[in-house]
């Protein structure tokens, strides 16, 4: 099965909206966050639907910003960067990130 750009992007969207890494559309069009039920709807036929993988690629910029939070001095500073994760994109290894170095500060007091 051939996934057209326009089915790309819509999956993209739902994947942001709905905060998951992987989609699976089936050649009717249909989105699904479970392999299960993709294959489900076409009746176990894995060349029907197609998983789409939009987990995000580690990269160095990444890392920095881990070692940035990991260099935070006070509760209140990593907190702020908490807040504005849950509040944006709600990226999960940021948000634990900021809940270890939370607690090591909290720990320390």
């Amino acid at each position: 099965m051939k996934i057209t750009d326009e089915q790309r992007a819509k999956a993209q969207e739902l994947a942001e909206k709905l905060k998951v890494s992987k989609l699976y559309v089936n050649d009717k069009g249909e989105y699904f966050t479970s392999e299960n039920l993709a294959q489900l709807s076409v009746d176990g036929n894995k060349k029907k639907y197609q998983k789409l993988d939009f987990a995000p690629v580690a990269n160095e910029e990444a890392d920095d910003i881990f070692a940035q939070i990991k260099a935070l001095q006070t509760v209140e500073e990593v907190q702020a960067i908490l807040d504005a994760e849950i509040e944006g994109a709600g990226d999960a290894e940021l948000m634990d990130a900021c809940e270890a170095r939370i607690n090591e500060l909290k720990d320390a007091e």
